[in-house]
C-alpha cells in the first residue's frame, strides 16, 4: 500500500512539473494603454507562412500573413510581432495609438487605407526578449462621393479582413520613439509583403 501511495505521489509530482515546463511557453497578455489591451506577448514571436523580419537597432519586427494566396471568400489573417533585443532589461517608447500601424495597397480601390491612429502621446515599457503580439486592425476614412465608398464602407463594416481579387502589398510601421521629443529617435521599422487573392 505504500508503495502504492508513493508511486501515486510521483506520478502527480511528475505531471504537475511537466505542465508547469509547458505552461513557460504559455501566452502572456498585457495591457499597454489606451487602445492597446489585452496585447499577447510570448517568449518567441508566431510566424506565418507569409513572413518579412526588419531588424533596426535593438528591435525586430516582423510581419505575418497566414498565407501567400487567398481566394476573394478567405479570411485573411495578418499580424506583427515586436520584439526589444536591446542591452537592458527593458525599454521606454512613447507612441501615440496603436503604435503598430498597418497599411493595404494595391487592388483596384484606390491609394488603399489604413495608417490611422490617436495622437495623444503614451508611454510604455517592452521587455527585453519577448514578442509583443499585433493582430491587423483597420483604419480608414473614405467620402461619401469616393467611387470606392460602398467597398469600404462593406470592408469596414465585417468583422474579418476579406478583400476583392487583386495584388497587395501590405506594409506594417512600428510607429513609435524612443524619446519624449516628437520628431527626435523614430524607430525606424517597416516591413511590406505581398498577397495574392484570386477569384
Amino acid at each position: 500500500m505504500k508503495k502504492l501511495a508513493s508511486l501515486s505521489i510521483f506520478i502527480l509530482v511528475l505531471s504537475l512539473a511537466l505542465m508547469g515546463c509547458v505552461g513557460m511557453g504559455a501566452v502572456e497578455i498585457v495591457d499597454l494603454g489606451g487602445c492597446m489591451t489585452e496585447i499577447e506577448v510570448r517568449n518567441t514571436a508566431l510566424l506565418g507562412a507569409n513572413s518579412v523580419t526588419h531588424i533596426n537597432n535593438d528591435f525586430i519586427m516582423t510581419l505575418n500573413a497566414d498565407r501567400h494566396t487567398y481566394s476573394t471568400t478567405d479570411v485573411i489573417s495578418i499580424w506583427g510581432t515586436l520584439e526589444y533585443v536591446g542591452d537592458s532589461e527593458c525599454i521606454l517608447i512613447w507612441h501615440g495609438c496603436p503604435f503598430m500601424i498597418f497599411y493595404i495597397s494595391g487592388g483596384d480601390f484606390g491609394d488603399g487605407f489604413g495608417g490611422f491612429r490617436s495622437l495623444v502621446s503614451f508611454s510604455n515599457v517592452l521587455n527585453r526578449g519577448r514578442a509583443y503580439h499585433f493582430d491587423f486592425q483597420k483604419s480608414g476614412v473614405w467620402s461619401a462621393d469616393d467611387p470606392n465608398a460602398d467597398f469600404f464602407e462593406g470592408l469596414f463594416a465585417a468583422e474579418e479582413l476579406i478583400l476583392p481579387a487583386g495584388n497587395y502589398t501590405i506594409t506594417l510601421v512600428g510607429d513609435f520613439r524612443l524619446s519624449e521629443r516628437v520628431m527626435d529617435s523614430k524607430s525606424g521599422l517597416m516591413a511590406e509583403l505581398n498577397i495574392t487573392v484570386t477569384q
